[in-house]
């Protein structure tokens, strides 16, 4: 796996995935920014925002979370589950 590629999260979190998606951030020294290919989201649950949030919390220094690509349920998500603030400590690209 490439260490600047972005991690592509999965059009829906299924166990699967989940599993095969967790170790890849932590692999990550907590100095490097981490991006993530939300371009194929189709359905955005609570795991993969935690994933998310649980990837910024642990960023140290000038090391950011990129999201490239977010589609409307990913934005949705974070809106419905009242995560908005932190969805805006997230960098944005396209």
């Amino acid at each position: 796996m490439d260490r600047d590629a972005p991690l592509t999260l999965p059009d829906r979190a299924r166990p699967d995935h989940l599993a095969d998606l967790l170790p890849a951030p932590r692999a990550r020294a907590s100095s490097d920014s981490v991006g993530f290919d939300a371009s194929g989201i189709t359905q955005m649950s609570f795991p993969l925002v935690h994933l998310i949030l649980s990837t910024l919390a642990a960023r140290e220094g000038d090391a950011k979370v990129i999201i490239y690509g977010g589609t409307d349920p990913f934005f949705e998500a974070f809106t419905t589950l009242g995560l908005f603030s932190n969805m805006m400590k997230l960098e944005f690209a396209a």
